[in-house]
């Protein structure tokens, strides 16, 4: 019988490791916690002892040692919404890597949720957290402390510590610029719930991209960043008069913009003969809809990966800067945009 099968009635422990290896428990804690340099050779012959004698480190009594637990948090408005399961993937990948795992929450953009939420996971133990969260500073300083935090997707009011966005004012201002370059000057807006300061900043670009070329604003609506609404919305625009109708509609995110499309459809209005639509995103269901949704593509795997790296070094004091990192969109041309109609379209 083999030193696995002997051992295959008790759990094997770094004393076993310690004794195969010929060194010392210290010198294979080291090893296994990778807080400490050791020699090549004496790592080498450390992780070769633990292989053969199928050794895996006892999570919690290392968590007990170290203090870290090797678990993040990640709190979210909505788990459901196809852009922060994609966010959440990438986190989860950069996290692996580090030997991290993550532990995942949504909390529906309300704020006495999140505290809760964020309160519960220091609780659990979690090193440190990613936020993409609506309560202001103030409220999160409350339950963070100094507990290692940075904001992903958004940045809440008045945080001081690291965040990693994408640059919202340039996405509305490409938005806007591309359908401009089709010839449209109708241009309406489908933003998101205006309690949120997301919401109201990328009302606020897309008004500011309007000024810059000289345009007024046609049509505004707004609700929950869902299909849902996207859709009623879509139900409000089509029972305007012509007169008073975009000829292209700018959404705040792909949901919106893919529920305004669907309404278009059952009311008979062609996309993007009559009607153009842009989304913000860039989610897969883009570019399954029919037609496929041209929209404002955000770097979400890079915002995901350079959060969780940003989160890791500061939690293992590798840096302690605060750092607010904006990444850039761009556009991405599919079939829901066209020029602008020479007419009106009519009901």
């Amino acid at each position: 019988m083999n030193d696995r099968g002997r051992l295959r009635r008790k759990a094997v422990t770094i004393h076993d490791v310690a004794t195969r290896a010929e060194t010392s428990i210290g010198t294979v804690s080291h090893v296994m916690s990778g807080k400490a340099p050791v020699a090549p050779t004496t790592r080498d012959r450390v992780m070769r002892a633990a292989d053969e004698l199928g050794y895996r480190p006892n999570r919690v009594a290392r968590s007990l040692i170290l203090q870290q637990t090797h678990m993040i948090g990640m709190v979210v408005p909505d788990i459901a919404n196809p852009f922060f399961a994609e966010l959440a993937a990438a986190v989860e990948n950069t996290a692996r890597a580090r030997d991290y795992c993550v532990v995942l929450g949504g909390v529906e953009n309300d704020p006495e949720r999140e505290s809760i939420y964020i309160a519960e996971l220091l609780e659990r133990g979690v090193d440190g957290l990613l936020l993409a969260v609506t309560a202001d500073s103030a409220a999160l300083g409350r339950v963070l402390g100094d507990h290692p935090a940075v904001a992903i997707d958004r940045v809440p009011s008045g945080w001081s510590a690291s965040s990693v966005t994408t640059d919202d004012r340039q996405a509305l201002r490409l938005a806007v610029e591309h359908v401009v370059e089709l010839n449209h000057q109708r241009i309406g807006f489908l933003g998101g719930d205006e309690r949120l300061p997301l919401a109201r900043g990328r009302r606020a670009s897309w008004r500011e991209a309007m000024q810059g070329h000289r345009l007024a604003p046609v049509w505004e609506d707004a609700g929950p960043f869902t299909m849902e609404s996207g859709e009623s919305a879509g139900e409000r625009l089509m029972a305007l008069p012509p007169s008073e109708a975009p000829t292209a509609v700018v959404a705040a995110n792909d949901l919106l913009a893919l529920g305004l499309l669907r309404a278009a459809q059952r009311r008979g209005v062609r996309v993007p003969e009559d009607l153009s639509i842009i989304g913000y995103d860039d989610i897969p269901y883009a570019e399954l809809s029919m037609p496929a949704l041209t929209t404002v593509a955000q770097p979400i795997r890079s915002v995901g990966q350079r959060a969780t790296t940003l989160l890791l070094d500061l939690m293992n004091a590798e840096t302690t800067n605060a750092r607010a990192l904006q990444l850039a969109p761009w556009v991405v041309v599919r079939q829901s945009t066209g020029p602008a109609p020479r007419t009106l379209r009519t009901r």
